[in-house]
């Protein structure tokens, strides 16, 4: 079911692969916690995120009730979208389950983690090369900077990339990391051309490298390799088009830029609580979301990350985001110290993509994907504070 089932399903039949998603994990939550009179949830020794996650269902309950006061938008509207938020993130309860109760459920959720994001190199990869004599998966391409773009949001490349990363850092063997970071970087350059993207990367492999405190000879070969391939990045299109927004001189950019200002107005008429969850199919919740109200292009929430959630759920949200995306720093730096860096790039990554995209907000993919290295994190930060304790 993740990543749209790799794009391998027709639009309506995704749909209802979707809707089967969350009633899947919400009976499988009922099932594993119903016996406990669901007390476990607030044992922070089993679930360190369990409160920020049973959060998520009093901010779908108040934007619900803030977009009815607000514009008159009924109940079920407001809260009918959030169900693959929040039946995403519920996930996390039964993964932390399986995980503290199996040995190698850490392991195993990791390898399917890293499986999703094989199979979207190469299913994707594939895909790019022979868009021209078949298509096989169910995707609709535009182009950008000349070229075929294919921005199919991957879920699990970032993952690969940087556990690729960690892998050559450490003592592995290295040809195997080289060729998927190889392809990773391939995916997010040619065929994805997401120029915020490119920008996280480049500083969460810098942050990873500046982490790296052993290495040897090893490490001057792996900075020169780094170096190369971020100079090479520099050079491409993607880079250019990457400063051109920097300097608010592209279209795309100047229509978030609008869309920043036109919801920070909005912010401040309702800055507690937020100006309530969005249906786009209630004409008047979408005129107040102001959509169609600039002539540059569209304002989509999901496109303006960090300010469509305060847009949504208000100071409350954004604070809630604050504690989630502390902890989740706080845990993945110190894992970095022990040698392992995946989790703190990753924490790099998903910081600077933050001002355009909270993905894990908006489609249950992203939150599965969210929710998956969260449990990772969780279990890896659990093992070095129980190590040293022995």
């Amino acid at each position: 079911m993740a990543d749209h089932c790799l794009w391998l399903l027709s639009g309506n039949v995704q749909s209802k692969v979707n809707e089967l998603c969350w009633i899947i994990i919400f009976a499988l939550f009922l099932f594993k916690f119903i016996n406990t009179n669901f007390s476990q949830l607030f044992n922070k020794q089993k679930y360190q995120f369990g409160r920020i996650i049973l959060f998520t269902v009093i901010m779908g309950i108040y934007s619900t009730l803030q977009s009815y006061y607000l514009h008159g938008q009924s109940l079920i509207q407001g809260i009918l979208p959030q169900r693959f938020m929040i039946g995403g993130f519920f996930l996390y309860f039964i993964l932390m389950k399986y995980i503290n109760e199996k040995k190698y459920g850490m392991k195993n959720i990791e390898k399917i983690f890293l499986t999703i994001g094989y199979c979207e190199l190469i299913l994707y990869i594939s895909q790019y090369f022979l868009i021209n004599k078949i298509q096989f998966l169910q995707i609709n391409y535009t182009m950008r900077l000349g070229e075929i773009r294919m921005n199919l949001g991957a879920i699990g490349v970032p993952y690969v990339i940087f556990y690729s990363l960690n892998q050559l850092f450490g003592e592995k063997k290295s040809w195997k990391s080289i060729v998927s970071i190889a392809m990773g970087i391939f995916y997010v350059v040619v065929i994805a051309k997401t120029r915020i993207a490119l920008l996280a990367y480049i500083i969460s492999i810098i942050g990873g490298f500046m982490m790296w405190k052993k290495g040897g000879k090893k490490k001057i070969v792996i900075f020169f390799l780094l170096l190369t391939l971020i100079v090479v990045l520099t050079q491409t299109e993607l880079f250019s088009y990457l400063t051109d927004g920097l300097k608010g001189i592209d279209l795309s950019t100047q229509t978030r830029q609008l869309g920043r200002a036109y919801y920070l107005k909005k912010i401040l008429s309702h800055p507690i609580l937020g100006c309530g969850y969005i249906n786009t199919n209630n004409v008047a919740a979408s005129r107040y979301a102001g959509i169609y109200s600039i002539s540059t292009g569209i304002i989509a929430w999901v496109d303006l990350g960090v300010y469509g959630l305060t847009f949504f759920f208000g100071i409350v949200g954004l604070v809630w985001f604050l504690v989630l995306y502390g902890k989740l720093a706080m845990r993945s730096y110190k894992i970095g110290c022990t040698g392992k860096q995946t989790y703190w790039m990753y924490m790099l990554y998903i910081i600077v993509v933050s001002p355009n995209s909270t993905g894990f907000l908006w489609y249950i993919s992203s939150t599965i994907a969210f929710v998956i290295w969260m449990c990772l994190i969780e279990k890896e930060y659990r093992d070095i504070i129980m190590k040293r304790k022995n």
